[in-house]
Formats: structure tokens, sequence, C-alpha cells
């Protein structure tokens, strides 16, 4: 019953109390953590058995932990506050890894402990690969599964596990062929499966962080977002799989299966089954934003650690448990309150931005001081070369992996084509997973140094090779091959939109001028506050779109549905560009459904339509969108000749949505 104004207010003064209650707990759970993490690097041992601490220097690697933390966060607000004010194109999780590496390159100048600062940055730069991963993997992947659209992931699980099972298989053997038969390190084919295992792997952090910022079209995003997702849980697996016969342990073919079957199939399901008493527990929770933002954080932390730990015997892939942990919320995320699920949204995405942060800022002060240390097995001149020579051939490896699983991909999902397959190649980035799967080596006591510091210097370096040249020229690659240019029907509809809102505009401001408390108003200095649409159309320029009177009535959108063979109006044809009767009604029916999609959503707001209507309703509008693009509108028919019930079910509901009841009838 409340006035749009009003409700609008409310809604502000709730998301201003929800963000306070965030960043309590996020300052709560960095005093738990940080502290441990300090601790990991000042333990000192007496005579092998008792560990002791002196009380002062323990305090004092707690507080410089802390201060640390977040002396990170600020640099990571201003570098990312100057990178949008001077439009810098590189993604901001490069530019973390940068400052990473170089104030990590400062450190090599001073040994560990000359002053506090050092000090600091040591403890980050000696973290145990095991704390590292236990404190940003669940986070991040739990972040990426819970934000993205269920209904493309569930449309392309079928390409994304096609490329994390036999994709990875086929890099990881290739990969493998290249450190027995090109480096002239000697190993093993273990050793190679090892390195082999832990390149294969496309890295969800970085890949996800990169696309978000790039603006990538949606059904891209997610189905590479997908595939590192699985493949870097399916990479996990190999690598501990191949690690046991590294270190000497003899497994028979069959012991083999049963592992895979049981750290993979049994991840899932575990994640699965974990999901279950949680989203109930949700479900009875009602208007406690607190509450279920708290236990969707440790239930992805709880899932994570019983997955992995010893303590319980369970030993199943934890990555891929968080896979299907998050997917699940995703799937039932209306079991989350109405008034708790904007507050959920904006914590994981604060907690995905407050990992990225650290994650990328210590992978680059990891990766200068594993990479330029003084090490007796590292050969600088000798293994640079080598290392440029892997950057180039795991190109090669991703293009023939593709190219191989070409055709099946194109048969699934929402297909596939060139372009896409080489945004997949070039978009192939390595990141944290990769460096943590080395540094975990690198620290086994059971694995050679020599081997594990030569896999370790070459994942690192691949690391920082894909992330400076990839991820500062992904969206270049993006536009060589035309996946970032606009549709002349989008920008048509866009014009559009933005003469609409110009002439409400204006009718608008001649309706207050003529009421009596806004007659002294100074309306010139109003006008110049006014948005400003003009440059917006220098993309009609770019694209070569001649712009021409663009009107449709009612009763034209409606025929644009029907079996006529001509437009309303004239398509526009420009040298490089025509505006397809496909194309346009697949942007007239996007933008209806997605009027209708919020109009729902508006409705389960205000507690109009229940929580399985909502879900029904939306998978309902997304699936037809689907059917209308990918099969030349034919199921656009379908649609309408069951336009009738979906105004039936809101009205049913209490909801008078005349607006999308005009537009379907």
């Amino acid at each position: 019953g409340l006035s749009p104004i009003r409700r609008t207010c409310c809604r502000k003064q709730l998301a201003y109390r929800q963000g306070a209650q965030n960043i309590k707990m996020l300052l709560g759970l960095a005093s738990l953590y940080l502290p441990t993490v300090a601790a990991g690097g000042s333990t000192n041992s007496t005579n092998g058995t008792e560990v002791h601490h002196d009380s002062h220097d323990e305090h004092n690697s707690g507080g410089l932990a802390i201060f640390f933390f977040a002396l990170v966060l600020v640099l990571g607000v201003v570098t990312h506050t100057i990178a949008e004010w001077i439009s810098l194109p590189i993604p901001y999780t490069v530019l973390m890894l940068i400052l990473g590496m170089l104030i990590g390159a400062s450190n090599l100048q001073g040994g560990p402990g000359d002053n506090w600062f050092h000090e600091a940055m040591d403890m980050y730069a000696t973290i145990d690969p095991h704390l590292l991963l236990g404190i940003f993997l669940p986070a991040l992947i739990f972040e990426s599964a819970f934000s993205s659209s269920f209904h493309i992931i569930k449309r392309e699980l079928g390409q994304a596990l096609l490329l994390a099972g036999p994709g990875v298989a086929i890099s990881m053997i290739l990969a493998a062929v290249v450190g027995v038969y090109i480096f002239p390190y000697n190993w093993s084919w273990w050793a190679a499966l090892v390195f082999g295992s832990i390149l294969s792997a496309t890295d969800p952090v970085a890949v996800v962080a990169l696309l978000r910022e790039l603006g990538v079209s949606k059904k891209l995003a997610t189905l590479i977002e997908g595939e590192s997702l699985f493949n870097d849980g399916t990479a996990y697996v190999m690598f501990l799989v191949w690690r046991e016969f590294l270190v000497g342990d003899e497994l028979a073919v069959w012991e083999i299966i049963t592992l895979m079957l049981r750290l993979a199939i049994g991840g899932i399901v575990f994640g699965i089954l974990f999901s279950i008493p949680a989203l109930l527990w949700l479900w009875s929770i009602y208007a406690n934003p607190a509450i279920e933002t708290t236990i969707t954080f440790a239930t992805a932390y709880l899932c994570f650690w019983f997955a992995e730990s010893h303590e319980t015997g369970i030993h199943v892939s934890g990555v891929l448990a968080i896979v299907a942990l998050g997917l699940m919320f995703n799937r039932f995320k209306y079991f989350i309150s109405i008034q708790a699920e904007e507050t959920v949204h904006h914590f994981w995405e604060m907690v995905g931005f407050i990992a990225n942060t650290l994650i990328f800022f210590i992978s680059g002060v990891v990766v200068v001081q594993r990479m330029f240390a003084d090490n007796p097995n590292i050969q600088l001149g000798r293994d640079f070369l080598f290392l440029f020579i892997l950057y180039v051939l795991i190109h090669v490896i991703r293009g023939f992996t593709v190219l191989v699983l070409g055709y099946p991909l194109a048969k699934m999902g929402y297909g596939f084509n060139w372009p896409m397959g080489i945004v997949l190649v070039w978009g192939g980035l390595r990141g944290a997973v990769g460096l943590a799967l080395a540094l975990m080596l690198d620290l086994d006591d059971e694995v050679p140094d020599a081997i594990s510091d030569q896999i370790l210097f070459h994942v690192a370096g691949i690391v920082v090779l894909t992330l400076l040249i990839n991820g500062s020229t992904t969206g270049t690659v993006l536009g060589w091959v035309g996946l970032r240019k606009i549709k002349p029907s989008k920008l048509r509809a866009y014009l559009k939109a933005v003469e609409a809102i110009k002439a409400e505009s204006e009718r608008k401001a001649i309706s207050m001028r003529s009421e009596k408390m806004f007659q002294m108003a100074d309306w010139d200095l109003v006008r110049r506050y006014l948005p400003q649409y003009e440059h917006k159309t220098r993309d009609l320029a770019l694209a070569k779109v001649k712009e021409i009177p663009f009107h449709l009535e009612d009763n034209d959108i409606i025929n644009m549905f029907k079996d006529t063979k001509e437009l309303p109006y004239p398509p526009v044809r420009a040298p490089s560009s025509i505006v397809s009767r496909d194309d346009l009604k697949c942007e007239l029916t996007h933008r209806l459904l997605t009027a209708m999609s919020a109009h729902f959503s508006e409705a389960y707001e205000e507690g109009q339509l229940s929580r399985n209507a909502i879900s029904i309703l939306n998978e309902a509008a997304e699936t037809v969108f689907d059917n209308q693009c990918n099969r030349a509108c034919g199921n656009v028919k379908r649609f309408e000749s069951h336009r009738h019930w979906i105004p039936t079910v809101l009205m049913y509901f209490g909801r008078p949505l005349t607006g999308t009841s005009r537009s379907l009838q």
C-alpha cells in the first residue's frame, strides 16, 4: 500500500542497514582467520618436540597480518578507482597481480624481517597453500556458482562437462608430452602428468573476474565460467592421482578408477546432499538477513572442510562439492526470504571482490619471490627460454583440444562457432589454483626438490604470462572476432528507449513548471543536471548504422509476431549492417520478456507470488526466449497461443499488470 517513492526510500534504508551488517560480518571474519595466517609463518620449534610462541611476537604478528590485510584492500580500492577514472583497459585483477609483483620485487632487495613491512609481507608470501585454498576457494567458487544464471548453466552443462572431462584429459596428456620430449629436465612420465594436470586447469578465479569486467556475452561467459569451475575440480583430481605415482605408490587400474570416481562423482553428490539441510533451514527462516547470509557463508566453508579434511574420512573433491553446493543454492535461491535476498547477493559480491583483491595480490608476491629467488635447480636464462616456448605451446594444445571437441560442442547448448572457439582458447587463463597446487607440490617432502622447483617455476611463469598478456588483450580479441559488436537491432531498440526517456523527461519538466511550488526554480540549472543521452549514440556511428525515425505502435509490435512478410517500416540498411526481421523480433521479444520478468519479481517482492510460482514463471520466460532466438522465432506462436494464462496467474495473485497484459494481448 506504499507509494512508489516511499517504497523506494524504505528499500534504500534497508539496503544501508544490510550493508552495515555485511561490513560487520566481514570484519569479524577477518579478525578470526588473519591471526591464524600470521601464526602459520611465525612458529618456532624447540628440540623438534614443542612449539613456543613469544606472546609479544605473536601479538605483533597478528597485528601485522591485520594491517597488511587492510593495506591490500586500500591499495585495491585506490587501484580500481584510478583505473575507472582514466578508463584503463586492463582488468582489475591483472592490475592487482602487477601491483603484487612490484611490491614483491621490492621485498627481494631486503631480507625477511628487515622491517615491519617486509615481515608482514613474508607472512602472506609464505602462506601454506592448503590454507590458501581453504580460505579463498570456497568463497570464490561458491560466489561464482551462486551468482550465475542457472538456466544458462543448465543449457550449457553438457558443453562444460565435455571441456572439463575429455578436454582436460587431452590437454593434460599433450602438456605431459611437452614435459618429457621438449623440456631438458629428464622428467618421468608421472612428473610430466602431474605438471600437465596443473596446467590443464583454467582458473575460475581469474576467468570469472575477467569476464565480468569485459562485459562478454552472457552465454559465452557462462560457458567459460562453467568449464573453468568443473575442469578446476577435474584437474585437481588428476593431480592427486598422478602425485601418488610420482612419490612411488603403485595403484592398480581399479584403484585409479575408484579414486577418480570417489573424488569427482563423490564430490558432486556430497555437495548436493550437504545443501539439502541448509536449504531447508533457510526455508524455515523469515526476514532475517544476517542469519540467512551467515548460513550461506558457513555452509560453503563447512562443505569444503568436510569434503577435504582427513579427520572426517570422506575424502572427496572439495572443489566439486562447492560447485554442486553453489548450483543447488542458485537453483533454489527463492528459499531465501525476500527481505534477505538482496543482502545475500551483495554480501557474496563483496566477498568475491575482497577475495580476488587478496588472492591476486598474494599471487603476484609469491610468483616474484619464487621465480627470482636463488635456486640451484633453476637456470634463469635456459628456463625462461623454455617458459616462453611453453606459453606458445599451451595455446596450441588448447586450440587443438577445442578443435577436436568442436563438432560435439556445436550440437549442444546454444551452439558453438569459431569466434567462440578463439575466445575460449585465448581466455584459458591460469591463476591462483594452479599456483597453489604447484606450491603444495613444492612443500611435499616425498617429491624430489628438482622436480617441484622446476614445475613451480613454469607454473608461476605461465600464471603471469597468461594474466598479463591474455588478460589484458582478451577485450581486443573479442572485438576482433566480432563478439563485442552491438547488433543493429539492439542499437535501434536502444535509440528508441533513449528517445522515450527524453520525451518523458521533457513532459515531466513541463508539468512541474506549471506547479506552484516549482515556479521559482532555476530550470536552466535543472536542465544542466539532467542526464545527457546524446553521447550514448556514438555507438551508432561506430556500427555504421544510419539513424532513421523509429516509431512503432502496439499494433505494429503485435504484427511482428504474425506471419507478415513485410516489416511495419523499411529495414535499416547501411554499408556493413542490416536490421533483419528475425533479429528485430528477437530483440523485441527479449525486451518484452525482460519487462515481464521485472513484473514477476516485483509481484514476488510484494508477496503476491509464491516462491514456486516466481521460479516457474522466470524459467518459462527464459525458455521461450531461448526457443524464439534459436529457432528463428518459430516458437513465438506457441508462446502467443498460451499468452492468456500469465496475466491470469498474476491477476489471481492480485497484481494488476495492465501493461504486460496489454502487450501480450
